[in-house]
């Protein structure tokens, strides 16, 4: 068996125009993208990762804003034009059949490129992500505070606090396991918000440029979505509630199926990902085995 680390990736860059998107591919097999949610990188899937490339090529990206992407634009860092720039990114690596993984924020831009790029998206895998008609506290908090004067330093300032860190407002919200907190999570996450200034201006810029209404659309893509999507959830999410995400399964129409994780919470991906992996896999693989993908 071969053995897959996201840390001896070499990031290929991908010229979109207004950015240059770094991609990262490991493994083997049919083509699966992978998009990050808010405010990581594409380094969240370095422990998924490992287990999907045994079965399919990964190809992870940095969105604009975010990881080793060289962005040029700072309009360039909106949900919208992320799902042009993840489309375009496809287009340019020469993918033609593929599946998305998709996560949080992420995963509303995975089921923007499935809408947009129809039956060349076999399958849809998303985590814990934006539900149509909900519209979590904790957004409005961010978007409140990037509105302000100083409103990035002040983000800042109460990240650097522990105790705030650990509440719902902020990572309370993502993990039962408050210690992995402290581990490479923080390093590769957290600590560049604290210490590199255009970390935490990408991350702010996406909060500044948060169009509500592409998420009330949602309901209408789900519709139109050609793939089938499997949603995987973390049973204690406070950000996106369960009950909820168990409602919009029938939106869509090409199907979709629900597999619940207890516990976890909004990274459960982050937190169980062998679990995440192990269902993952079949489902994308049989998806890739569907008669019209095969017959294509």
């Amino acid at each position: 068996m071969t053995s897959y680390n996201f840390a001896d990736a070499t990031p290929r860059f991908v010229d979109v125009g207004h950015s240059d998107v770094a991609v990262r591919q490991l493994g083997r097999g049919p083509d699966l993208v992978l998009v990050h949610g808010w405010p990581l990188h594409g380094a969240t899937y370095r422990d998924l990762v490992p287990h999907l490339a045994e079965h399919f090529t990964c190809h992870i990206v940095d969105l604009p804003g975010a990881g080793l992407t060289r962005c040029r634009d700072p309009r360039a860092i909106e949900l919208g034009r992320h799902a042009g720039t993840v489309g375009a990114t496809i287009d340019a690596l020469g993918i033609e059949r593929y599946a998305l993984f998709g996560h949080d924020s992420g995963a509303m831009i995975t089921r923007l490129v499935a809408h947009h790029h129809g039956e060349r998206v076999v399958a849809s895998v998303m985590c814990n992500t934006e539900i149509p008609g909900h519209v979590p506290w904790q957004l409005l908090l961010y978007k409140a505070a990037s509105a302000l004067p100083l409103g990035d330093r002040v983000f800042r300032m109460l990240l650097r606090n522990r105790w705030f860190r650990g509440t719902s407002a902020a990572f309370g919200a993502c993990f039962e396991d408050m210690q992995l907190l402290d581990g490479d999570f923080g390093d590769l996450f957290i600590q560049p918000l604290l210490d590199d200034e255009a970390a935490l201006d990408g991350a702010m810029a996406l909060i500044r440029n948060f169009d509500e209404d592409v998420m009330k659309g949602l309901s209408r893509i789900h519709r139109e979505m050609k793939a089938p999507s499997l949603l995987i959830w973390g049973a204690d999410d406070p950000f996106f509630p369960l009950s909820k995400a168990e409602q919009m399964l029938p939106q869509f129409t090409a199907g979709a199926e629900i597999e619940i994780l207890r516990p976890g919470k909004l990274f459960v991906h982050e937190e169980r990902p062998t679990d995440v992996a192990r269902l993952t896999i079949p489902f994308v693989e049989r998806s890739f085995r569907r008669p019209e993908v095969v017959a294509a």
